[in-house]
């Protein structure tokens, strides 16, 4: 699953430093939220995105995995011109400032993607 979000044949092996701080979290990360929470058939994997990339824009200070779920929400289907109205939403209905945040990270991974 993980490795479909990212578009990736193969999920990097290297490691953040949150994960070499506490290998605990990183298992939980991966078990619980690509395992057991995507595995549920409540919301599609582009509902999940949205919804990832909602909370992480509000808590702020989070562009590493802000990059990865913008990618990821691409990678299932999303457009450019869909993310960028969801930045326009988050606009209204979070801030200004995460917005702009928001779009910052949006532009650099659509820079990487080319």
């Amino acid at each position: 699953m993980r490795a479909d979000l990212s578009g990736l044949d193969d999920v990097p092996t290297i490691k953040a430093p949150y994960q070499e701080f506490s290998p605990i979290i990183d298992t939980f990360l991966k078990e619980h939220l690509f395992a057991d929470i995507f595995a549920r058939d409540i919301l599609t994997h582009q509902e999940r995105e949205l919804a990832t990339i909602a909370c992480l824009a509000t808590l702020g200070r989070a562009e590493g995995p802000l990059a990865f779920h913008l990618g990821a929400s691409m990678n299932t289907g999303l457009s450019e011109g869909q993310m960028h109205d969801f930045i326009k939403v988050l606009e209204t209905r979070v801030g200004k400032k995460e917005a702009e945040d928001a779009l910052e990270v949006l532009t650099a991974v659509m820079k990487d993607r080319k």
